[in-house]
């Protein structure tokens, strides 16, 4: 990379999401820890979506992996502000459970020791250099397929919990449950009738419905989707 490259400006450029993540899997450890609280805090900012933290997906998360004394099995879980500064939490066992620990963001790259056990017994360890620099391009990835690649899925992920919480489909599918007399019989026996077959063919179509017409329900009123939804489970369940 060129001297003049600055990876508290980059992450924020304009540079395409798909490049972004090349350039940060490219970057060394020296260019990585260069990120400042400034940058992990507006992360935190812009991704936190009214929650009280950044979660990092399972499937991605970093952290200190490389066994022995001085390193254990722990990855970051997610990044928080307190009293205006970026802060990370991440796993580490203690004596009798998994649990959190949390730490600055300044003091994490600081290279901090940690308390963590094994087998009961009381053990330290630490992030080395390099363990620090991955959590933090970890971070900054995290942050592009959040920001930007995986942008249109949340949303819509976020549009269907709005049209189709437990909130409209349950009164919905609970109501045919008793139009159909299934709540007159011993569950056990319910579940045996071809009654109960066309209410799951209802109650499937009703969710089915929900993801597959998003934009187009997205924005009416709760009394216009269970009217929706009732038409989709009459003509579904043949009822």
């Amino acid at each position: 990379m060129k001297q003049t490259f600055n990876i508290n400006e980059f992450v924020f450029g304009r540079t395409k999401a798909e490049k972004k993540l090349e350039v940060l899997d490219s970057l060394n450890g020296t260019e990585l820890r260069k990120a400042t609280d400034a940058t992990i805090l507006r992360i935190y900012k812009e991704c936190r979506n009214g929650r009280d933290r950044f979660c990092i997906k399972n499937d991605r998360r970093a952290g200190n992996l490389l066994g022995g004394s001085r390193f254990w099995n722990s990855l970051i879980e997610f990044i928080y502000e307190y009293n205006g500064r970026a802060y990370i939490c991440f796993y580490v066992q203690n004596s009798s459970t998994d649990s959190s620990e949390c730490v600055s963001y300044d003091r994490f790259k600081s290279g901090t020791e940690y308390c963590g056990y094994c087998d009961h017994i009381s053990t330290r360890f630490r992030y080395d250099s390099a363990d620090i620099a991955n959590v933090i391009r970890c971070i900054l990835k995290e942050f592009v397929y959040y920001k930007y690649i995986e942008r249109a899925e949340r949303e819509k992920a976020e549009k269907l919990a709005t049209i189709a919480g437990w909130q409209i489909i349950n009164p919905v599918v609970n109501y045919f449950y008793k139009d159909m007399r299934l709540d007159k019989l011993p569950f056990s026996y319910a579940t045996t009738t071809p009654r109960y077959d066309q209410y799951c063919k209802g109650k499937d179509a009703v969710e089915e419905y929900a993801k597959s017409h998003v934009d187009e329900l997205f924005g009416k009123s709760v009394e216009e989707l269970q009217a929706i939804y009732k038409e989709v489970f009459r003509k579904a369940a043949n009822w």
